[in-house]
């Protein structure tokens, strides 16, 4: 198998195509022709000679199509394009692929040519999106108007899918709300309440809670969708956004039921955030304060002791001198009278006798010479306080 073998199959095949009457009349031999055109196709398939095949498989299709075969002419042109897309190049697959869906729906065969175009349009999702978006357009039209929904709810699915990759939402939900229709029309319950959380998954994503809380009034009106599961989702979803509430709305996401949604729904869920509740922000870490090691040593905690220093110096707060035992009570006041209250290094501590409380005795508080030394002087006694008859003679000065 070579090129050089179908090359040859290829000029055989071109003797019968230019075949002539005996009045000079073209009369080409198709039946003939197409098997050679047919193994000269192989050939330079085998060979990985995509343009030969390509020229091929567009000949046969050619003599089909003179036989007013279309549904065979329509394979050899989708067989090229095949060639095409597998040697990566998606514009010229395109193009051939629309050849092959309009000589399907000739035929009267619109299922096979809406599936074709939904070839072309996955083929150029990666490279154009405008021509994208057309042949998925094309290709959900055919199946609507060949009236088969149920072949074309996949379809539906992946063009949304593409959609929501390039945000664009306003077709999105426009495509979503047409796959729901047909859910609708064939009864198929479970396909309904998916794609109405698919539905309101992807309003709120356009950043509108309002339009999504309309839709989801309407969708609860389908029996079944309001005690579903994906009904109570499609709820707390909106009212987390009602009332801003981030917190919940990271608990939602992390359901089963929106993850086993489409992969590009449940990646796109992910990235709910809610308008103007600051749940995206993040707040900005502290900056880490380092220390040098003299520092770290300076401030290092010192384990305790029970030890007094020598002299009049630190005593530790753990020291047994501060240590007062439950069981023995210190009366502070007969330790002053006794002169048992004494400080740190052993003075007696100034103490004020109980007369000095009595405004009406003479004597003065008993006052430590070192403490006076150092300016300190009592107070003056208080003068009595005059009793009330003294203040109010009758009760006439009353008022």
């Amino acid at each position: 198998m070579s090129v050089q073998h179908g090359m040859e199959l290829m000029n055989q095949a071109a003797k019968y195509m230019d075949k002539k009457t005996w009045l000079g009349k073209p009369n080409p031999d198709l039946d003939s022709a197409r098997p050679l055109y047919e193994q000269a196709a192989l050939q330079f398939k085998n060979a990985k000679a995509t343009d030969y095949a390509v020229d091929a498989h567009c000949k046969v299709a050619e003599i089909y199509r003179k036989q007013d075969a279309l549904y065979l002419s329509a394979k050899q042109i989708e067989a090229a394009a095949l060639i095409l897309e597998k040697d990566k190049k998606p514009i010229d697959a395109a193009k051939l692929f629309k050849q092959a869906s309009d000589q399907f729906v000739m035929y009267g065969s619109g299922e096979k040519g809406a599936e074709v175009l939904e070839k072309a349009a996955r083929g150029l999702e990666a490279v154009n999106f405008d021509e994208a978006l057309f042949y998925y357009s094309e290709s959900c039209a055919l199946y609507d108007v060949e009236d088969k929904p149920r072949s074309g709810i996949d379809t539906y699915g992946r063009f949304i899918s593409f959609l929501v990759r390039n945000r664009r939402w306003s077709q999105a939900i426009e495509t979503s709300e047409r796959l729901l229709a047909l859910n609708r029309k064939l009864d198929m319950r479970i396909n309904f309440n998916k794609q109405a959380l698919t539905t309101v998954i992807i309003v709120l994503l356009s950043g509108d809670s309002v339009e999504a809380r309309k839709r989801l009034i309407s969708y609860e009106e389908y029996p079944g969708f309001y005690d579903s599961q994906e009904g109570q989702i499609s709820s707390e979803l909106i009212e987390c956004f009602e009332n801003y509430d981030d917190v919940r709305l990271a608990e939602i996401l992390k359901n089963a039921t929106i993850r086993y949604l489409d992969n590009e729904i449940a990646k796109a869920s992910q990235t709910l955030r809610i308008p103007g509740s600051g749940g995206a922000r993040t707040a900005a870490a502290a900056p880490i304060q380092t220390f040098t090691p003299q520092i770290q040593q300076q401030f290092a905690p010192r384990p305790p002791t029970n030890q007094q220093p020598q002299g009049n110096g630190y005593i530790s707060p753990t020291s047994s001198q501060h240590q007062i035992s439950p069981r023995e009570p210190v009366n502070y006041m007969s330790a002053a009278r006794s002169g048992s209250l004494r400080g740190p290094g052993g003075e007696q501590q100034p103490f004020l006798a109980d007369d000095a409380f009595y405004p009406n005795t003479a004597s003065a508080p008993a006052v430590n010479p070192a403490v006076a030394d150092a300016g300190y002087r009592p107070s003056p006694p208080r003068s009595q306080p005059q009793s009330r008859a003294n203040l109010v003679d009758d009760d006439d000065d009353l008022c």
